[in-house]
């Protein structure tokens, strides 16, 4: 099984799961991101639906990339009141 995946893009993500295929998720389409107390796991709401990944806590590049992620949905909020 490969693990999970998630690509941060301008347009929304990109979710790779274990199995399936690939899903493109608007940041619109979020309707809420979490990141665990621990910071060791990620979860995105969409369509009720929850996408969870596993990250790293110390990772510079993935901090980066869930900024980017949070900055996508909050934008895509409108700016006003987070989502996140």
């Amino acid at each position: 099984m490969r693990p999970v995946k998630l690509r941060i893009h301008n347009k929304g993500i990109t979710y790779k799961p274990e199995k399936g295929a690939p899903r493109n998720i608007a940041y619109a389409d979020v309707e809420c991101v979490l990141l665990s107390e621990d910071g060791a796991s990620l979860s995105l709401q969409v369509a009720g639906e929850v996408l969870s990944i596993a990250v790293k806590p110390g990772d510079a590049r993935q901090q980066k990339a869930i900024e980017a992620l949070v900055t996508g949905v909050t934008a895509a909020s409108g700016g006003g009141q987070s989502k996140v």
